[in-house]
C-alpha cells in the first residue's frame, strides 16, 4: 500500500531526504506565486494586466526550460547537481524579488525562480523513480505526488500568514531561508547510496 511504501521510504535516510526535498520547492513556489499579486499591488500599484504579463513570462520560461533544456542539462551535469543549482537559483530569485521596482527586475527574479523550479522538480522525481524497485515505483511516485500536493497547500497558507503578520516582503525572504536549508540538505545526497524502496536496506 502507499502507506507501507511511505514508511519504508522514510526509513531509508537518503530516500526520506529526497521526499523532504521534494516538498520544499512547491512549498516556496506556491507561497511566492499566491502572495505576489498582493505584494505587487501594495509595492508597485500593479493590477491584473501587469500581473498577468508576469505570469505569462513565467509560463514561457517554464515551458522553454522543460522542453529544450532539462534533458540536455541532466545528461551533462546529472540530477544531483541540478537539484543544488535549482535551490541556489530559486533562493537568489526569491531573495532579490522584493527589492525589484519594475518589470525588468521582476522578470529577472522570476526567471531565476522558474528556471530553478523547472530543473529541480524533474531531477528529484527522476532520482526517486531510480531508487524505487519496479514493483514499488508507481506507489512511491504516488507518495511523492502527495508530498508535493501537501506542500502546495501549506505554502500559500504560510505565505499569507507571513504577509499579514510580518510584512509584505516576508513571504519571499522566508522562502530564501527555506532554499538555503534545501541547499544544505541537497549537499547530503549521495549518488547511488540507497537501495530501492521495498528492500528495507541501504545500498
Amino acid at each position: 500500500s502507499p502507506f507501507r511504501v511511505f514508511r519504508e521510504a522514510i526509513g531509508l535516510p537518503q530516500l526520506g531526504l529526497l521526499l523532504l526535498l521534494l516538498t520544499m520547492t512547491p512549498f516556496v513556489f506556491s507561497a511566492v506565486e499566491t502572495t505576489f499579486v498582493m505584494w505587487s499591488e501594495r509595492a508597485l500599484g500593479w493590477g491584473p494586466l501587469q500581473n498577468g504579463q508576469i505570469y505569462t513570462f513565467m509560463g514561457l520560461v517554464a515551458a522553454a526550460t522543460q522542453w529544450f533544456l532539462v534533458g540536455r542539462l541532466t545528461k551533462r551535469f546529472g540530477e544531483h547537481r541540478l537539484i543544488r543549482a535549482g535551490a541556489v537559483l530559486i533562493g537568489i530569485g526569491v531573495f532579490i524579488l522584493p527589492f525589484m521596482t519594475g518589470p525588468a527586475g521582476l522578470c529577472l527574479a522570476f526567471g531565476f525562480i522558474v528556471f530553478g523550479v523547472s530543473i529541480n522538480n524533474p531531477s528529484l522525481n527522476s532520482l526517486i523513480s531510480q531508487y524505487a524497485s519496479p514493483g514499488e515505483r508507481g506507489s512511491l511516485l504516488g507518495v511523492s505526488s502527495s508530498c508535493s500536493a501537501l506542500a502546495r497547500i501549506t505554502g500559500p497558507a504560510w505565505g499569507g500568514f507571513a504577509f499579514g503578520a510580518f510584512g509584505r516582503d516576508w513571504p519571499f525572504l522566508s522562502s530564501a531561508v527555506v532554499m538555503l536549508l534545501m541547499l544544505a540538505l541537497a549537499l547530503r545526497l549521495k549518488p547511488r547510496a540507497i537501495a530501492p524502496a521495498g528492500d528495507g536496506r541501504e545500498g
